[in-house]
């Protein structure tokens, strides 16, 4: 007969293998939303999120040139609230790399909330001439009309919009 006592063999949830699968898809990707949410929510969880931070503060601290690294940190400092942090990271970034369009549309929606129309716009347009991707286009092309519309420049917006109606003519609410 077993005593009445917690005797089972616990398995952490915390699995090393998973957190690592999610690691090197952000390191392929650094801009995988899905992984880096699967990330948080498991270092939320089980961990803290200071941890996960530390992780990648020791990545940059081995290497400043890795631009995954930094991206996801950006991302991680974003999600936590210290957009300032996140802005010099993804700056960092795209230092390292500047044909990086999602940092250049991070750093100008990043810009854009700090209230600096001007560099908002300039990151815009970095993401615009980047884009491979016709999502990524018309989101630049968005934003970019947008803050034309905000700061009175009513003619680029119009032009901004044009190259949108290019990208996507069937789009109803656009026209």
């Amino acid at each position: 007969a077993q005593p009445a006592g917690d005797w089972g063999v616990k398995r952490d949830p915390f699995n090393q293998t998973d957190i690592a699968r999610y690691k090197a898809i952000l390191r392929a990707n650094p801009h995988d939303a899905s992984a880096l949410a699967k990330l948080l929510e498991l270092y939320r969880r089980y961990r803290t999120i200071d941890i996960l931070k530390d992780e990648y503060a020791k990545l940059i601290d081995k290497n400043p040139d890795d631009v995954a690294a930094l991206v996801v940190m950006g991302r991680l400092q974003r999600a936590t609230g210290d957009d300032a942090r996140a802005l010099d990271l993804f700056q960092r970034a795209v230092d390292r790399r500047d044909n990086d369009a999602p940092t250049w549309l991070l750093i100008g929606e990043l810009e854009k909330g700090a209230n600096k129309p001007r560099d908002a716009r300039a990151a815009y347009d970095k993401a615009l001439g980047h884009a491979q991707a016709k999502d990524m286009k018309k989101k630049a092309l968005r934003a970019l009309a947008d803050l034309a519309l905000a700061t009175g420049d009513n003619d680029a917006a119009n032009a901004y919009f044009q190259r949108f109606l290019e990208l996507d003519p069937r789009n109803a609410q656009l026209w």
